[in-house]
């Protein structure tokens, strides 16, 4: 497939179509990809904890905060890059 698991890919396809679209490649990055790849990576690290049996972190804790506030900058990213493209 043309977009191999990899958010920059995406920029670049569009890039290739309609440079400057998607803005430069480092604001890109900044925008999207970041926190795109930071929720993934989170959500990788509870799966293994899960998996593991360890417990969440405890609601209220500055973990579970930390971790809601990377949660939504993935999932804030996602929606406006899902918006610009559609």
């Amino acid at each position: 497939t043309p977009v191999q698991n990899q958010v920059l890919d995406l920029w670049s396809l569009f890039d290739f179509l309609m440079p400057g679209y998607l803005a430069t490649q480092p604001i890109f990055k900044k925008q999207f990809e970041r926190p795109v790849l930071l929720a993934a990576k989170l959500d990788r690290k509870r799966q293994a904890e899960a998996a593991k049996r360890k417990p969440p972190p405890a609601p209220g804790s500055r973990e579970a905060r930390e971790d809601a506030k990377i949660k939504k900058a993935g999932n804030d990213a996602l929606k406006a890059l899902g918006t610009q493209v559609l």
